[in-house]
Formats: structure tokens, C-alpha cells, sequence
């Protein structure tokens, strides 16, 4: 899962280079952990611990969680909350009465600096519910990833 995310919070393209980089780089050669990590944040042009030190080195859980959400006339706005360590993308899927349903993402990168976010979305009609994640996402406490009007 966490190098799953990992071409998220990256970016696909920076992510396969970095795979390929690291394979011509250390080719029967005995490279630890660390060799891959720094080789990802050569490729990505930041330092990545703030996603590898949680995901490898900390202990912790990932869990998001739906905060406060405020419907107006115009736009949804809902308060994601990372209660857990571990950076995990942001996907929710907003639920109207007319059957429709909006699908909305944030990278894994949302958590680099913050332990909650706000989602700014337009209003489109009448919301009803809200669910928070997806299988390939993991939360150890899934029980507060909905919400319902």
C-alpha cells in the first residue's frame, strides 16, 4: 500500500522514473532502504521522509475522517480530518437525490504540512450523503467516513 500511494503523493511519471532510476542505479550492487528513499526524492525534487518516515520508521495507523461539513447554496465545504500518522490520499464521493454522484480526489501530499484540509466543492443540488475512502485505501476506523443529511 505504501508504494501504492507512493506514486500519488510523487506523481506517476516521477514515480516510474524513480523505480527505473534506482534499478540502472543499483544494479548488483547492495542497496538499503535509504538508497531508494533518497533516490524518490531526487527524482521528485523535495525531501520525501515526511511520507516514508510515517509509513516506515514511526509507529501509527492511517485514519481520515470526515470533520465538519457545511452545505450553502452554492458550494459543499467538508473538513477532513488525518487523525492517524500515515499520509493516504483523499478520495470522497458526494451523493445527491437525483441518483447523482460526484467523485473527488487529493494526493497523499495533502498531509505534508497539515493535519486536516477543506474540501471546497459547487453545490450542485440536493446533497444527501458523503462517504470518505475506497478499498485500496486503508483506515483503521472506518465508522466516521460518512456522512449523512
Amino acid at each position: 500500500a505504501a508504494f501504492y500511494h507512493l506514486g500519488d503523493a510523487m506523481g506517476e511519471a516521477n514515480f516510474r522514473l524513480a523505480i527505473k532510476t534506482f534499478i540502472n542505479e543499483w544494479a548488483y550492487k547492495h542497496p538499503s532502504p535509504y538508497d531508494f528513499m533518497n533516490t524518490c526524492s531526487r527524482i521528485a525534487g523535495e525531501d520525501l521522509s515526511w511520507y516514508f518516515n510515517p509509513w516506515f520508521y514511526e509507529t501509527g495507523y492511517p485514519d481520515l475522517a470526515i470533520g465538519k461539513v457545511e452545505t450553502g447554496n452554492e458550494k459543499v465545504l467538508v473538513t477532513i480530518v488525518n487523525k492517524g500518522n500515515i499520509p493516504v490520499p483523499v478520495c470522497l464521493l458526494f451523493k445527491y437525490d437525483d441518483g447523482t454522484v460526484v467523485d473527488y480526489k487529493m494526493s497523499s501530499g495533502t498531509w505534508k504540512d497539515s493535519k486536516e484540509t477543506v474540501v471546497e466543492i459547487e453545490n450542485t443540488g440536493n446533497l444527501t450523503g458523503i462517504e470518505l475512502g475506497e478499498e485500496n485505501i486503508p483506515d483503521s476506523f472506518p465508522k466516521d467516513n460518512s456522512w449523512k443529511k
